[in-house]
């Protein structure tokens, strides 16, 4: 398991680690806010592990910043948010089974009714055990993963009478808020006009309505006149989005805070034929200096980077992939880094010098997404933590 490390320092430093930036994401918690219209508040999304962000140290963060709210997708990490010692609201958006409602009852989580069964089950649950369990209701707009369909008000309404589910909340979630093409702005309206058709019918009915979420992260930045009580947020808060020039100020506004850098284990020098690594995927076209680094597909680097789509820089200096991208290692071509020794640092997420690699490059090269990037980084991986 990885070590935690608060502040740099050489042994912090002294093979492969993350360094997790704590003023970072207050920023960005105040930029987030700044959007926000009077009177809504945020829920943080904090599920896979705060997006590979350390849920167990940026969770602490944002409540001590008065953040009350969070949300996960599994049970498993709703409580490790309480064994961290966080006391606001958690919500699961994912599906638990009903044979779990102690354990939401014993650590005050509330759970997502993902379905009329489902809500069934629970009340059943709950009712079994004599105490009400906190629920969200999630209706289905559009995404068609989860929910009751926004188009069936009656079916919505028996499932917000369910005598032994205690309903916190309401929500949906949108399909396509990332995107700005014609096709996709005229679902996202199409699915906010369903959500909130159906809660006006909801009270038409009588039906007493809970506090209300639909919002996004894109949603917030490309739909900021769509009002709820509160947006859910994950991955602004981390700092990541697509920093394309025709995309919102406001992500470039955000500040990434991981930075993933290792050390240079030793250095081999090829003469011109020579090859490197696995496959011999890798031969030199002239005397070349390959670094061995010690991280590889395990940390988090993805195969696809291999072989010169994938960078790193070493002393300022963007150098290429070479070869294949094993599990516990890999090469960099640093032949054109004057004075490279084994010890210097190579980043492969985050800055060095006048020189940057952004998630969103590391993540097009590895033709994925930054948030599967970052949740790849592996167990093994040690946390630098900053500004604590």
């Amino acid at each position: 398991m990885a070590n935690i490390y608060y502040g740099l320092s050489e042994r912090a430093c002294s093979r492969t680690w993350i360094e997790l930036d704590l003023d970072a994401l207050r920023h960005n918690v105040r930029t987030i806010r700044s959007l926000l219209q009077p009177g809504t508040d945020i829920i943080a999304v904090v599920k896979s592990d705060a997006y590979g962000h350390r849920a167990s140290i940026t969770a602490p963060c944002l409540e001590d910043m008065g953040i009350t709210k969070f949300a996960v997708a599994a049970l498993d990490e709703a409580i490790e948010l309480r064994e961290a010692g966080i006391k606001g609201e958690i919500l699961i958006l994912g599906y638990t089974d009903p044979l779990f409602a102690t354990e939401l009852m014993q650590y005050g989580i509330a759970q997502t009714v993902i379905d009329r069964r489902h809500g069934l089950l629970l009340n059943q649950a709950a009712a079994a055990l004599g105490h009400k369990l906190d629920v969200h209701l999630k209706i289905d707009t559009g995404m068609h993963r989860l929910g009751i369909d926004a188009r069936n008000p009656e079916e919505a309404a028996e499932m917000l009478a369910l005598e032994h589910l205690n309903y916190r909340g309401i929500y949906s979630h949108f399909a396509s808020t990332d995107s700005i093409a014609p096709d996709d702005i005229a679902y996202t309206r199409m699915q906010a006009g369903r959500f909130f058709d159906l809660i006006e019918k909801l009270k038409s009915m009588g039906v007493e309505v809970p506090m209300t979420h639909l919002q996004n992260t894109y949603g917030l930045i490309n739909y900021r006149d769509i009002a709820c009580d509160c947006v859910r947020v994950g991955a602004m808060l981390f700092g990541m989005g697509n920093r394309e020039p025709q995309k919102s100020s406001i992500v470039h506004d955000l500040r990434p805070l991981i930075s993933l850098r290792s050390k240079i284990a030793t250095i081999r020098t090829l003469q011109k034929g020579e090859c490197f690594g696995y496959g011999t995927m890798f031969c030199a076209q002239r005397e070349s200096r390959i670094a061995v680094m010690p991280l590889g597909y395990w940390e988090g680097m993805s195969r696809k980077l291999a072989c010169g789509r994938g960078e790193a820089i070493v002393k300022g200096i963007r150098v290429p992939f070479a070869g294949l991208v094993c599990m516990d290692q890999l090469g960099l071509d640093i032949t054109d880094v004057p004075g490279a020794e084994p010890g210097d640092i190579a980043t492969f997420i985050g800055k060095d010098g006048g020189e940057e690699i952004e998630i969103v490059y590391a993540a097009t090269a590895a033709e994925t997404l930054h948030a599967e990037v970052y949740c790849r980084t592996g167990r093994r991986t040690d946390l630098v933590v900053l500004n604590a």
